[in-house]
């Protein structure tokens, strides 16, 4: 087959969608050896020099992600490389396409939880063409429900295929949590939390959380000291407590994890919920929402608390960093069911849809 993927969200800072699509990519590569791939990427793109294989290429484009040119520019590619199947492992579909082609739709957020520009986008840019794809793939059950009842899909229609966790937080080398301290100024007691500054990652509550929870302890947070969480983290009293570090480099997340005492995500709506999966893998105790897919995800490997409560979040961080007991069962279970997630096993799945979709 030849099987074109849209990779032209992976940069040099990476989010979720593009850490699915390279994790996904790396490990097809190694599983098939047989069909072509081709990489749609800008010019932007870093790993051109890492990711080989004799079944790969990379095809340069001109529009970026999340653009008005990406469907019209998909659509003339799609036609003259002739693929079998394509991958959009994002939201994004050609405008018109002859050609079977498969989605990645990893959660409703860009619906339910974006401004009124990216709503028209969705509604008639995407949603004509989400019906239109030959499957639809979701990375958590919660997700495919969420997404049979907004566009009217069938239950059969669209696939979940879990993420995976990668390799390198189930392996931290501990000798170097003293450096990793001293490159993001880290304080010796922390508590992390790994998202962004949109309103459904419910940093505000948070915050307020914050001001119950045990005052040796400090906030690390991934953000930048800016806007709306700054003034909020002034009026909470916190200035001296929240150590915002910016964007943390991929290689050093699994010592940052480590490193933690406790990870904290109270997310409102997540599709699936990577970070709180790979604090387990590195053998961070979680404490994460009891809302949308964590559950699904997390299983008995952490402790929940409601999203909508500063007390039960302040209550679950305190348990879980005075409850030797608990911490030790929590570290334990969330080891085990960390290895349930594989990449490599995301990556059969994804083969056997490829060859599905082009018969």
């Amino acid at each position: 087959m030849n099987i074109g993927i849209d990779g032209r969200m992976i940069g040099e800072k990476m989010h979720g969608i593009a850490r699915y699509t390279l994790n996904m990519l790396k490990n097809i590569l190694n599983i098939d050896k047989t069909n072509r791939y081709t990489l749609l990427i800008t010019d932007k793109y870093p790993y051109k020099n890492d990711i080989l294989a004799d079944n790969l290429s990379y095809l340069s484009m001109r529009s970026h992600f999340v653009s008005l040119s990406e469907p019209f520019e998909l659509y003339n590619v799609i036609k003259n490389q002739k693929y079998d199947i394509f991958h959009s492992p994002s939201f994004i579909p050609p405008f018109y396409s002859r050609r079977p082609f498969i989605m990645t739709l990893h959660d409703m957020n860009h619906l339910i939880n974006s401004g009124l520009s990216r709503r028209i986008y969705y509604k008639f840019i995407i949603s004509p063409y989400v019906r239109k794809a030959k499957r639809i793939i979701t990375v958590s059950e919660f997700s495919k429900s969420e997404i049979c009842r907004a566009f009217g899909l069938e239950n059969k229609s669209v696939m979940v295929i879990h993420n995976g966790v990668e390799e390198r937080f189930r392996s931290v080398e501990y000798g170097n949590l003293d450096g990793i301290k001293k490159r993001y100024n880290l304080p010796e007691k922390f508590i992390l939390s790994i998202g962004n500054e949109r309103a459904y990652k419910n940093i505000k509550t948070l915050l307020k959380a914050m001001n119950k929870v045990d005052k040796e302890y400090s906030l690390v947070l991934n953000l930048y000291p800016e806007g709306s969480i700054e003034k909020e983290t002034i009026q909470s009293g916190l200035a001296d407590r929240v150590h915002f570090i910016g964007y943390v480099d991929d290689r050093d997340l699994p010592l940052i994890y480590n490193a933690a005492c406790v990870f904290v995500f109270v997310s409102f709506n997540e599709g699936f919920g990577l970070p709180p999966l790979e604090a387990m893998a590195s053998g961070c105790p979680a404490v994460v929402s009891n809302t949308s897919s964590l559950p699904e995800i997390c299983g008995d490997g952490a402790y929940y608390v409601d999203p909508n409560d500063e007390i039960s979040i302040s209550s679950g961080i305190n348990k879980v960093i005075q409850d030797l007991e608990l911490r030790s069962t929590l570290i334990r279970k969330g080891l085990g069911r960390a290895k349930l997630f594989s990449w490599e096993r995301a990556a059969r799945q994804l083969l056997s849809l490829y060859q599905e979709g082009n018969s």
